[in-house]
């Protein structure tokens, strides 16, 4: 398809001009072409709408997932947080235990 171009008049005769071939339709043909057209777009929109329908799904799922992981990873963290606590509530009463035979 030709882009359309703005052509001063100092340049106009560096041009050539064409001659438009003007076609007839009936009226059926104009309505086919017409409806063919409006349903190209309505795929179009169809396909585009379904893809995002597809990524949307997509991405809640990996949404989901991380949401997953990540509560499996805070009780995972809670878990040896408490272990860490124990270990050093063992460790503070051996010392005591330890300076008390001292003694």
């Amino acid at each position: 398809m030709d882009e359309p171009y703005i052509c001063l008049p100092e340049h106009a005769s560096s041009f050539t001009r064409r001659e438009l071939v003007q076609e007839t339709y009936t009226k059926g043909e104009i309505n086919e072409m017409f409806t063919g057209f409006l349903g190209e777009r309505k795929w179009e929109n169809l396909s585009i709408e379904k893809s995002f329908d597809e990524a949307t799904d997509k991405l809640r799922s990996e949404m989901n997932w991380m949401f997953s992981a990540d509560q499996g990873l805070l009780k995972r963290v809670q878990r040896l947080e408490l272990e860490l606590e124990d270990l050093r509530n063992a460790r503070t009463i051996a010392r005591k235990d330890q300076y008390r035979s001292a003694e």
